[in-house]
């Protein structure tokens, strides 16, 4: 993955990255659970708020990979000073979902946008995408 063109969109300004951490799973659903644990043991000093925002970020984004696009996924955090961003990566292989889904969801990446300051997707040179956002680090920041 490219993760270094992810942090540049995510991340605009080239901001100092203060750490960086990254997790290959598989795409199967219990793997939900360990992407939160991941990201939840990377931002055990920020606020309880932030990080649950972050958490939550972190399963949405994950789930999406694991439902839509079906390849190998890797989660990355990366911080700076004022911000975390998530992101999840996946191969794109071009695959097109087939008709509408007849469950309940579609509201995941509406509740990303809501608890963060951007969100996005960036497709990369060498193959696949990583969807990311970017939360404030701080209560209260935008």
């Amino acid at each position: 993955m490219s993760w270094e063109e992810a942090v540049r969109a995510a991340l605009p300004g080239s901001p100092a990255i203060v750490s960086t951490a990254h997790l290959a799973l598989a795409p199967e659903p219990h793997n939900v659970r360990l992407a939160r644990r991941f990201v939840s043991e990377r931002t055990q000093d920020l606020p309880a708020d932030v990080r649950a925002d972050l958490v939550l970020i972190a399963s949405e984004l994950f789930t999406n990979g694991v439902v839509h696009a079906r390849t190998p996924l890797e989660i990355g955090i990366a911080t700076t000073q004022d911000e975390v961003m998530i992101g999840v990566h996946d191969l794109d292989l071009g695959r097109s979902e087939v008709g509408g889904h007849e469950r309940d969801g579609g509201r995941g990446l509406a509740l990303v946008s809501d608890l963060s300051a951007e969100r996005g997707l960036t497709r990369h040179s060498a193959g696949g995408k990583t969807a990311w956002a970017r939360v404030a680090s701080h209560q209260g920041s935008a």
